[in-house]
């Protein structure tokens, strides 16, 4: 049990790793503060958090623990960041960015999620009706974050592979280059294809996986990934996302 000399100091502590405009412009309850310091045990710095309910990031936290859980190999701290941003997509991850443009991919990733689809459950369900997720509103916040952590997984898994060398300081010509040549993804996504599909013809892979899988999991084989992962942690039975699933568990 912490003293309330211990607590104050905690709280001081907690307040300094958050960004200027909620750690002086926000009055932040308690069970913000708790939720920041739950993150902070899993190397994630969670920004912008007063622009959502706490409940949200609640729930946001549960679902990142379980996905810890599920996939132990991704060390504490390569999920760097969190933050709400207007991104045009429901969330993207990315390496963090420094200030100059250029990218740290020493400092990890970052998973930018667009509020309003955290908030207005049926615009997120009425954003990807054209997948075959049949989702209902109440696991749009875990296909969300567990579509993203699929990016992070298949992000650090590339590192691994290629023996990629991270850097302090990389131009966004490098990281084009590092998510456009063959990826971890690829790799398990086009195995399962070769080996399962094998009638399916390579100019025909994004209509077969559009198909299958809807539209997002078509437009690339990140996306495939991703939405495989998202697909197992929601419990949609999809044969497609099962393969993905088995082949990159093996």
């Amino acid at each position: 049990m912490l003293s309330s000399v211990e607590e104050i100091n905690m709280f001081k502590i907690l307040k300094n790793i958050l960004i200027k405009s909620d750690a002086e412009n926000k009055s932040l309850s308690d069970e913000y503060l708790e939720i920041v310091r739950k993150f902070g045990e899993l190397g994630i710095r969670i920004q912008d958090i007063a622009e959502i309910p706490d409940t949200i990031w609640t729930e946001i936290y549960n679902y990142t623990c379980r996905l810890y859980n599920l996939y132990p190999e991704l060390p504490t701290g390569f999920l760097k960041f969190i933050d709400l941003q207007n991104t045009f997509s429901i969330g993207n991850t990315d390496f963090c960015k420094n200030e100059d443009g250029t990218y740290n991919t020493k400092a990890g990733v970052r998973i930018s999620l667009n509020k309003k689809y955290l908030l207005e459950e049926n615009t997120f369900i009425n954003k990807i009706k054209t997948t075959k997720t049949l989702l209902t509103p109440a696991d749009s916040i875990k296909f969300i974050i567990a579509h993203e952590f699929g990016h992070v997984i298949d992000i650090y898994r590339t590192i691994l592979e290629k023996g990629y060398v991270l850097s302090s300081q990389v131009s966004y010509e490098e990281i084009l280059a590092f998510f456009n040549t063959s990826n971890y993804s690829d790799r398990i996504v086009l195995k399962v294809i070769e080996e399962n599909f094998p009638d399916i013809k390579k100019h025909n892979y994004a209509g077969f996986l559009s198909e299958k899988m809807g539209y997002t999991a078509s437009s690339n084989f990140a996306e495939t990934f991703a939405e495989a992962i998202a697909f197992d942690f929601i419990g949609t039975d999809n044969d497609i996302a099962k393969l993905i699933i088995k082949y990159q568990n093996n």
